[in-house]
């Protein structure tokens, strides 16, 4: 263990009081600096880091803190925000993006895909037929019978079936 490294009943009792601290209102840089770490990120994350690793009691009174912290904020600022306060809707924005985080709300809305109606091969052949005649290409005869009798053009009726095909299919 290197000069810096404390052992992890040390580390965890750091962290453990980094929670105590953020329970009492502290900011995250007054507890970082409180207990000896480079930033307030480092305070955070080793607090984040207990939480995950701890009975749900902490976990929770910890949420329900803030969440009581975030409600009066929201309060203080909802009615200047929905009278046109521009600036106090955006702090309600971010509490509320702040509380959806901290319930974990912000998990994906389900997706289903559902399968396209592809239809059949009978309906794919006609409307492969219909769309090479709408760019201009004479498509095979064989193709070209799956259209109904009305729809199929007097030129692939009146034309041998060797010239029908374009050089680009194969015979």
């Amino acid at each position: 263990m290197s000069n810096n490294a404390k052992s992890q009943p040390e580390e965890r009792a750091r962290a453990q009081r980094c929670l105590e601290m953020k329970l009492e209102g502290h900011t995250w840089m007054v507890v970082a600096d409180a207990l000896g770490y480079a930033d307030e990120s480092g305070a955070r994350k080793a607090t984040e880091r207990l939480l995950d690793r701890t009975g749900s009691e902490l976990a929770s009174e910890y949420r329900s803190l803030e969440l009581g912290r975030l409600d009066a904020l929201h309060a203080a600022y909802w009615t200047a925000a929905v009278s046109g306060d521009a600036k106090a809707a955006e702090i309600v924005l971010k509490v509320t993006a702040q509380r959806v985080k901290l319930l974990g709300l912000a998990v994906p809305e389900k997706v289903i895909v559902a399968q396209a109606n592809v239809g059949s091969d009978e309906d794919f052949s006609t409307t492969m037929v219909r769309m090479m005649l709408e760019i201009g290409v004479q498509p095979p005869p064989e193709l070209a019978a799956t259209l109904p009798a009305g729809e199929i053009p007097a030129r692939l009726l009146d034309e041998p079936a060797d010239t029908q095909i374009d050089d680009w299919v194969n015979p």
